[in-house]
């Protein structure tokens, strides 16, 4: 039966996914896959993939035959081996997908019945350079041991001009028959009619398939209305869950950054929630919604609105709470407490050397009191937040920034009359009737589910990498906790598995750039060492721009001097260019609790990090001597990355904290924008023009890899522990939230 040869014969080994690779290759099931049905038509083949695996049955007559096929393994979309048996046939089909390369695809499949009846489909799919809309496939079916009877095979060249409409003409060689067909596909239907053609049709084959993954769309339904709800945590990596993975920030800035490209779209209404955006996030967000609000009409609706939130949602056109809602601009604050008197309660002394008067993370450890040089730096710092935040308020809402800094300090907490009254907020409204009044009955939600590829094969698109450093800087693997432990616990960047990230970017020939995204408050001086020189390797072989978060200070400025280009938010905190170590001295705590310790030792210096004993004269020079040659070290990486002279580094160190802002005027960063800006900025320096592709470094955890410490990961972590066990410390602990 000439249809039955259509559906088996004609699909190739190395572009076949998900259900029909049931037909032709079980490997497929491994890569992208997911849930999928499909009908083949007339040969009533009903074929069903779920994950990995895959299942069907063709109806033939009064008989039924059973098709089975599973993944054995699969790395990635780039590798995959399957196993599979047609129930039919009575053979066994043993599968192997290898990608290596951007835009090459290869398949192999051997088909057994026995060992003496064995025979295989090789084949092999290309795309051209910079084009995901042109496959050209082959399928050469090669004989192992008896002579294979009705070999099939054949060359085809596929192309989708548009999204969803895709057209496939071929060559079959044995037979000498020119066939063709169309491929249509809406969203998660797709249909393809083949044919085999002489002088006529001669016979045909149709395919219906449903999936839960999209295909590229003919037909899109256009929304001119949505809705964002900006909730939540925005973590710089996404955490994975039991099902996908969580959001992050970048996807809300390429939600915001496509809903501001698409021309179709004419109003959003960005719903705000209680979120953790800091205050850089914060910054980013709001310039893009007002680069949204510039050719679309935007509105803003919050239950409560606070400083931080207000300064996002002035961005929109309009401002809505409900009658109940509320507005509190009270200011900002930081609050640090001072833990040197309890430490002498209980017999702790903390014993450490620094660089700098205004490296002020021991200062909680050995004063009562906040310094004066650490009270200018905040001062500073916090004054660059208000010009940022009330500016930005103040430009949106027609009012000057003198007069609503003095309804903070005159009202700070406002009715939801009195916000209207202030031109703070423009109207009392509930959200469904918001909704109903904008004819909004649908949302814009943060998709993390990628289309499937037009043709099957990996593309040649360009890419920039942005690689994350998140969280505290520590040596050996990161880690993220199931449970993270409020300012004592939470994730940590480690140099080995950056610096193994770092190594995997420079190898991918598909990436031209990379964006460092760093967002940590720095950590271990090695570590921090480590991983500037991974840095600093990458950007002799490629562009690399490095975008700070909210907070880039002391080693997260440290590996930023390694990059080319550094952007910064102007409510970024960094700088604080300086180190400390030493440890706590628990010498008291022990005798009072009943503790004594002896020790055996070869040097004389052996013990000097023990925390039952103060260091002696002669270590606490050594100390200094260490202490200096650390913060002389990082004045050198910095003066190398700024091109700056090591006395103007200096002059701008010790210790102290920059906003982003004042980081422009002082040399240390090079302009202000945020994490878009950046990757921007690393397509030009790679002349990469039209559309480029971002991937996202590191990949999350899964639950059980993060549950039973695949990467250093624990169910409850503290990272404190790790940088108390580190010597000497390059990090700024001060981190400002706001509301």
């Amino acid at each position: 039966m000439i249809g039955l040869f259509l559906s088996l014969v004609l699909l190739s080994p190395s572009n076949i996914e998900r259900s029909l690779s049931l037909l032709e290759n079980p490997a497929g099931l491994g890569i992208h896959h997911g849930y999928e049905f499909t009908y083949v038509y007339p040969d009533n083949y009903y074929l069903l993939s779920y994950g990995k695996s895959g299942f069907g049955v063709r109806y033939k007559g009064d008989t039924i035959h059973f098709i089975t096929g599973s993944t054995i393994f699969s790395f990635k979309d780039r590798f995959s081996t399957g196993l599979g048996y047609d129930g039919e046939m009575e053979r066994y089909l043993i599968g192997m997908t290898i990608r290596p390369i951007y835009g090459v695809s290869i398949g192999i499949t051997g088909f057994l019945r026995s060992f003496s009846d064995i025979y295989t489909h090789i084949g092999i799919s290309l795309q051209p350079p910079n084009s995901d809309r042109i496959t050209i496939t082959g399928r050469y079916d090669l004989e192992v041991l008896p002579d294979l009877i009705g070999k099939k095979s054949f060359v085809e060249i596929y192309g989708e001009p548009i999204d969803g409409l895709g057209m496939r003409i071929g060559y079959q060689f044995q037979e000498n028959r020119v066939f063709g067909g169309l491929i249509l596909s809406l969203a998660n239907l797709r249909g393809r009619y083949t044919g085999t053609y002489s002088n006529n049709i001669e016979s045909y084959n149709a395919m219906i398939t449903a999936s839960l993954t999209l295909f590229p769309s003919l037909l899109r339904k256009y929304r001119t209305r949505v809705v964002v709800e900006i909730e939540g945590k925005y973590p710089e990596v996404p955490t994975k869950r039991f099902f996908g993975r969580g959001k992050c920030f970048l996807d809300l800035l390429q939600l915001l950054k496509d809903i501001r490209d698409t021309k179709y779209v004419k109003t959003v209404l960005f719903v705000i929630k209680n979120n953790d955006l800091g205050a850089a996030q914060a910054e980013e967000v709001g310039k893009i919604i007002r680069d949204i609000s510039k050719g679309k009409k935007t509105f803003a609706y919050a239950d409560e609105l606070t400083l931080k939130n207000l300064f996002i949602a002035s961005a929109c056109d309009s401002v809505i709470i409900p009658p109940s809602g509320g507005l509190s601009l009270p200011g900002v604050v930081v609050i640090k407490s001072y833990l040197k008197s309890m430490l002498d309660r209980i017999g702790v002394e903390a014993e450490f050397a620094r660089i700098g008067k205004y490296k002020s993370a021991v200062e909680p450890l050995i004063s009562d009191t906040m310094s004066v040089a650490d009270r200018e730096q905040l001062n500073a710092y916090i004054k660059t937040i208000v010009d940022v935040m009330i500016n930005g308020i103040a430009s949106s809402r027609g009012i000057s920034p003198s007069e609503l800094a003095g309804l903070v300090d005159t009202v700070g907490y406002f009715t939801p009359e009195e916000a209207v009254r202030y031109n703070l907020v423009d109207t009392l409204m509930y959200l469904d009737d918001l909704k109903e009044h904008l004819k909004i009955k649908k949302e814009a939600r943060i998709l993390h589910g990628e289309t499937v590829p037009r043709a099957l094969v990996r593309g040649f698109k360009p890419n920039i990498a942005v690689v994350v450093a998140e969280g505290s800087i520590v040596n050996g693997k990161s880690s993220e906790p199931l449970l993270p432990i409020p300012i004592i616990g939470g994730r940590t960047v480690g140099s080995e598995t950056f610096v193994s990230t770092i190594k995997r970017v420079m190898k991918n020939p598909s990436i031209k750039a990379v964006v460092i995204r760093v967002n940590s408050p720095g950590g271990d001086a090695l570590a921090s060492d480590i991983m500037w020189n991974s840095i600093k390797k990458l950007s002799e072989k490629k562009p690399v721009v490095i975008s700070m978060g909210d907070v880039a200070a002391s080693g997260g400025y440290y590996i930023s001097a390694g990059g080319q280009k550094i952007f910064a938010d102007k409510t970024t905190l960094t700088g604080s260019i300086g180190i400390f170590g030493g440890k706590f001295v628990m010498e008291k705590l022990y005798k009072k609790i009943g503790i004594s310790h002896e020790a055996v030792k070869w040097g004389k210096h052996a013990d000097a990090f023990a925390d039952y004993r103060k260091f002696d004269q002669f270590e606490k020079n050594r100390l200094e001597r260490v202490i200096r040659y650390g913060y002389e070290l990082f004045l050198d990486r910095v003066a190398e990355g700024r091109k700056m002279d090591k006395d103007s580094i200096d002059s701008i160190g010790r210790g102290h904290i920059w906003s982003g802002a004042d980081g422009v005027k002082i040399g240390i960063v090079d302009q202000n924008g945020g994490l878009l800006d950046a990757i921007e900025e690393a397509k030009k320096m790679a002349g990469i023009k039209g559309k480029v592709g971002i991937t996202l470094y590191p990949h999350p955890s899964s639950f059980l890899e993060t549950l039973l410490g695949g990467d250093e990961n624990t169910l409850v972590d503290i990272p404190i522990l790790k940088l108390l066990d580190s010597p000497f410390l390059y990090l700024e602990p001060v981190i400002v939230r706001l509301k």
